[in-house]
């Protein structure tokens, strides 16, 4: 055997010892016996597990315990193993079901677990951080010159020393820290290799690999610690950086100077809601006049000159380094140098030195274009961090309403007061975040047009009069208070809109120049009121809004009146045509392509076409091309190739060896991952592996969100995935790019978007989609198409057609989608009541044994799981959605089918769903899936009912197991004592009186009321009477009256058959009822009364029983019992056969037992838990 043989041999055979491993719990017996055996190896302690096999296993540390579970039940005895492993775990218990089992841990306790072959092996490993450790975050940040380390602590930072010794940075902090290096080492930034952490005492000292001839410089700033590394040659230039040329003219001035500051680090998370931008002033007692030639840098960073993908770097959302930065001030300078006046640095007026300055062309430090409005009063627009976000605020000295939304490009904010604005606070770094800010000239209000960077959603709130605007990173927009449209009769004038608005504010006019619309602006004083969506009528559209009301006319005359309660917005039209000027679009018909993107048909990103290269004939003559030259090329050209191959691989569907070039290349280049073309082709090729959960990380990826090519390939995969939703919104977004991929892939998409389509229940459209698939030329996609027609005749409640279309997707033969088509004609037929729901579940019983492994196993096992609950077989519907929990529990079905069994598991045991079953039945479904016993009241109510039912049945072993249950593992205090009550009770009556006994003394609580105890001490009493010890029976009840004392007492006498003393007691007990006519003599009377003539009998007391003749005799007229009576009173001689009787009548009489019988009385009356 060769050596590749072997090894396909050795797997062979590893693989068939895992199928059988996983196959033989279905057949263990419940009683499966685990071997378990534990060492103690000093900090590690560990738990060995031996099954004999191969066994599929879970473990984890929750809430402080470790629970291992398994798919099987088993035994298994953890005494030892909990001695062994003392100083790691309390007592080990086997949970409800048999099927795991969990230890308390004791300390800070870490887990690893293992399968070795048969066994399964657990260390528990003590913690050696103390508990007072630091939870340290670490980020990083690329440079053109430096890379910086930032250690964010969740506290104070502690102190700390650093040295560069070789090529190691090594940092010791004075506290104990758990620093989590873990997305360092696995994506290091430029210049660093690696991170390590240890803890010495009471320190921690990190190591970092650096590369070769680099030096450091730190700081602090609040809870942070940073460290920027360079090489020694940008350390050098960094020296030698000339400063700034600034002329100065001596001339006396008053106004301080702002001193330029380095850039300030904010810890991560940080959140504030105002940054108030202001700049220290420089203490000097020299004056000065200065002119500024040319703008000051911020050092290390030059803003104006950072690349694209170095953005997030300074961006909030990323841990940023975003702090208050005061505007440039330029004094003594030319007023056109800047657009509006600095607002938060104002110097008095000085009057200015003649002076003769070279005069250079005007420039803007904001690089900002701004109109004031024709209003002396200023308002600075300020700005502020947010964790993962920033914030704008608008301070108003008087109340303003305010509106804001989108158009033209660009976002406006409007306020129905005018000021003019001061948009100098949002200099610096800002600057990346608000790209443009302007001012739109106006008489009475205040415009303001800003653009943003992508990727932030507006949201807008209030404090006093202040507005602030607050931009998150990825939210979804939401609007807390809808905006909604009403339609009036029209009048003389024209048509009419109403919008309820309430504290409206004054509308605005103006004109958008982008645009060239003729807006009109309702702001309102109340945050929170918005349209969510645009209102497109014949003559005017609505825009969708962040807050207030904004619209504009399409065409003729509209006239917009605020009233006190809303809006009305009328039209002015030619007779005749008033009533369709404000009538709502209907929304645009679809025609043979329904798509809402435009249709283009030229790849521009996923080129697959391009990247075939050749037809398939030719695949392998080409593979063998593209693979030498991957092989052959040299450093500069390695890269192209590889990604070429793997392109072809892609494009002719090989997408496993596709999978191993692209591993290739994350190997040897490892920040390819960042790159959006690698990122897209790994996408691909996983889910061509159906390896959906890689496939979504990629193809979801930010980089392709709005990409029109991306967008099928997304949607495809949400359909896999069972989110139709999200799968038609991707496939009608890039519906337009369908035609840039040949025949096939275009029918694959139109076939999953058609199915979205009647996934929601869209008949109309799925059906002019399915128009749109070409004539399939393979089994596969015609099959499909018939599956579909078939589900859309199905919910046009046309029955024979979709019987046609499914027997065509099953005659192609198909599997996959002709048992898609089995299932869904079945479950039609029965919803058509052509067949009953027994013939639905032998059919569907078929197609479970027959179809395995995808999203069609499932929905054939749901419905059969209904259907069997439907039918009463509880039982079964049970079982096969524990199947489905258990076997996929990334269904969307999982969940809700958890929640169902439990609903359903208490329903039965605790709603009396299980009275209308068989009690053995009901027992074992109990047994089967006490899992589901819910914690707590609820279930202890649910376990005392299922046991009070099998008692009344006298299933009493069974009952007993239920309840020696709870109290071993369920209940605690005065609820265990109770139950240990009724399971002595349970004992008594199965005639085990040792049992209750040891029961009431396992379960003693010295807490329990008065009248609990005595009725356990009654229990004992009757428990002694059982096992004979008569002596220790009566010596419980001395000194106790009591009628409950009292009929004991009697009932140990008679067990006793101390005839002496039963006569009196029973006499007592006959006495205190009261009764004189046989109406008044109830049961327990008779009873007593044939207990005594008994008594009497067997003691030969002839004169007690010509007494009880007397006395008795006339009470029992009219009652079954007077025969008896009779019978046994007889003074006359018994013949043979009444001799026998009379010996019949004695024994059953002497079976009666006043104590116990009440216990049965209370039970059947559903009083046995009652509280005593």
């Amino acid at each position: 055997m060769t050596g590749s043989m072997k090894k396909y041999g050795l797997q062979l055979v590893v693989l068939i010892s895992v199928m059988a491993g996983l196959c033989l719990p279905v057949a263990e017996a419940a009683e499966t016996t685990l071997q378990v055996r534990a060492t103690d190896q000093g900090s590690v302690g560990q738990l060995v597990l031996d099954w004999g096999h191969v066994q599929p296993f879970s473990a984890e540390l929750e809430d402080g315990f470790l629970y291992v579970r398994f798919t099987t039940p088993f035994d298994a005895d953890f005494t030892e193993a909990s001695n062994i492993l003392s100083s790691y775990v309390g007592p080990g218990e086997i949970l409800e079901g048999q099927q795991s089992f969990r230890f308390p841990l004791k300390g800070d306790i870490q887990l690893s677990a293992k399968n070795n072959g048969t066994e399964i092996v657990l260390d528990l490993t003590k913690s050696k951080v103390a508990t007072g450790k630091s939870r340290v975050k670490i980020r990083s940040g690329e440079h053109d010159a430096y890379t910086r380390l930032v250690f964010d602590w969740p506290g104070k930072s502690a102190k700390y020393s650093a040295e560069v010794s070789g090529s190691e940075l090594i940092v010791t902090f004075d506290a104990i820290a758990d620093i989590d290096a873990g997305k360092i080492n696995e994506d290091p930034p430029a210049l660093i290799k690696s991170l390590t952490a240890q803890i010495f005492g009471t320190t921690t000292r990190v190591v970092i690999s650096l590369s070769s001839d680099m030096v450091m410089s730190s700081f602090t700033n609040e809870n942070s610690v940073v460290f920027d590394v360079r090489t020694k040659t940008n350390s050098a230039a960094a020296e030698q950086k000339p400063a700034p040329q600034i002329e100065v003219a001596a001339a006396p001035i008053a106004a301080p100077v702002p001193a330029v500051l380095p850039e300030p680090v904010v810890p991560e998370g940080q959140e504030t809601d105002e940054i108030v931008q202001t700049a220290p002033a420089l203490k000097t007692d020299m004056t000065f006049a200065v002119v500024v030639t040319n703008v000051l840098e911020i050092e290390p960073e030059n803003y104006d000159n950072l690349k694209p993908d170095e953005l997030d770097e300074i961006s909030p959302a990323s841990g940023s380094v975003i702090t208050s930065i005061g505007p440039t001030v330029i004094v003594d300078a030319p007023p056109v140098i800047v657009d509006a006046p600095p607002a938060i640095v104002e110097a008095p007026p000085v009057p200015r030195q003649e002076k003769q300055v070279e005069k250079m062309p005007a420039k803007s430090v904001l690089n900002r274009k701004s109109v004031a409005a024709q209003n002396s009063e200023k308002m600075a627009v300020k700005i502020a961090n947010l964790k993962d976000g920033f914030r704008l605020i608008f301070p108003w000295q008087t109340p303003a309403a305010m509106a804001m939304f989108e158009h033209g490009g660009a976002y406006w904010v409007v306020f129905d007061e005018g000021v003019s604005a001061d948009f100098s606070g949002l200099a610096g770094p800002y600057k990346f975040l608000v790209t443009e800010s302007s001012q739109l000239a106006h008489e009475t209000a205040t415009i303001l047009r800003f653009k943003f960077r992508d990727g932030y959603m507006p949201k807008v709130s209030k404090a006093n009069d202040d507005w602030h605007i607050d931009f998150q990173l990825d939210a979804k927009k939401v609007v807390e208070n809808a905006i909604e449209v009403q339609s009036q009769a029209p009048t003389l004038s024209g048509p009419r809109l109403f919008v309820p608005a309430v504290q409206n504010g004054e509308k605005v006019n103006f004109t958008d120049a982008e645009t060239e619309h003729e807006l009109t602006v309702v702001p309102l004083h109340v945050a929170g009121w918005a349209f969510v969506e645009s209102k497109t009528y014949e003559m005017i559209t609505i825009l969708p809004t962040v807050q207030g009301i904004a619209l504009f006319a399409e065409h003729g005359d509209m006239d917009v009146a605020v009233e006190q309660n809303g809006v009305v917005v009328s039209a002015r039209a030619e007779p005749g045509k008033m009533g369709k000027l404000l009538a709502e679009k209907p929304e645009p018909t679809l025609t043979l392509d329904p798509t809402p993107t435009p249709n283009f048909h030229k790849a521009h990103f996923v080129k697959l076409a391009d990247w075939r290269q050749v037809k398939p004939l030719y695949f392998t003559i080409r593979k063998q091309e593209l693979q030498n030259h991957a092989a052959l090329a040299g450093p500069e050209d390695k890269l192209k190739s590889l990604m070429s191959l793997a392109k072809y691989y892609v494009a002719h569907g090989f997408h496993a060896d596709a999978t191993g070039v692209l591993a290739e290349i994350k190997k040897r280049y490892q920040k390819i991952g960042k790159d959006r073309e690698f990122r897209l082709l790994v996408g691909l090729s996983s889910f061509g592996l159906h390896h959906l959960d890689i496939a979504k990380h990629n193809l979801f990826h930010a980089d392709f969100d709005g990409d029109v090519e991306v967008a099928p390939w997304r949607g495809i995969l949400s359909a896999e995935l069972g989110n139709w939703e999200q799968a038609a919104q991707d496939l009608n977004y890039g519906a337009g790019a369908f035609n840039i991929y040949e025949t096939s892939i275009q029918n694959r998409f139109n076939l999953v978007r058609a199915r979205a389509a009647l996934e929601d229940f869209d008949v109309s459209l799925a059906e002019k989609i399915l128009a749109l698939v070409k004539e399939p030329k393979s089994n596969e996609q015609a099959s499909a198409r018939a599956l579909l027609q078939g589900m859309a005749a199905l919910q046009l409640s046309d029955l024979p057609l979709a019987r046609l279309k499914f027997d065509e997707a099953l005659e192609l033969g198909y599997r996959p989608i002709a048992e898609r088509a089995r299932f869904t004609k079945i479950n039609g037929d029965l919803e058509a009541k052509e067949i009953s729901p027994e013939d639905a579940i032998r059919e569907l019983e078929k197609l479970d044994f027959a179809w395995r492994g995808d999203a069609l196993e499932v929905d054939i096992q749901k419905r059969l799981g209904d259907l069997y609950v439907a039918t009463g077989k509880i039982g079964n519907g049970l079982e096969t959605y524990k199947r489905i929990v258990r076997n996929f529990p990334k269904s969307p079905y999982s969940r809700g089918l958890g929640r169902k069994m439990n609903d359903m598991f208490a329903e039965l045991f605790l709603e009396g769903g299980a009275d209308e079953l068989p009690p053995i039945k009901a027992l074992a479904i109990y047994y089967q899936y006490r899992e589901l016993t819910p914690v707590g009241r609820k279930g202890d109510k649910m376990i005392r009912i299922l046991a009070d039912r099998l008692a009344r049945i006298d299933l009493l072993e069974q009952s007993a197991q239920l309840l020696e249950h709870q109290i071993n593992f369920r209940l605690k205090g005065e609820e265990r004592a109770d139950a240990g009550t009724k399971l002595a009770v349970i004992h008594l009556w199965n005639d085990k009186p040792k049992d209750s006994l040891r029961v009431l003394y396992e379960t003693r609580w010295r807490q329990l009321p008065p009248s609990a105890k005595k009725e356990r001490k009654y229990i004992e009493a009757r428990a002694q009477a059982g096992l004979q010890n008569y002596s220790d029976a009566l010596d419980l009840l001395a000194q106790d009256n009591s009628d409950d004392a009292n009929i004991l007492r009697a009932d140990i006498h008679w067990k006793s058959k101390n005839w002496a003393k039963a006569i009196p007691a029973l006499e007592r007990l006959i006495g205190n009822s009261g009764s004189d006519t046989s109406e008044d003599l109830d049961r327990m009377d008779r009873q007593r009364i044939m207990q005594l003539a008994v008594a009497r009998s067997l003691a030969k007391d002839k004169s007690g029983i010509r007494k009880m003749r007397a006395t008795f005799r006339p009470k029992l007229e009219g009652t079954g019992d007077l025969a008896a009576f009779d019978l046994i009173t007889e003074e006359n001689d018994p013949s043979a056969s009444e001799f026998r009787e009379r010996a019949t009548i004695i024994a059953k009489v002497s079976q009666l037992e006043s104590f116990m019988a009440g216990y049965r009385e209370k039970l059947n009356n559903g009083e046995f838990w009652a509280t005593y």
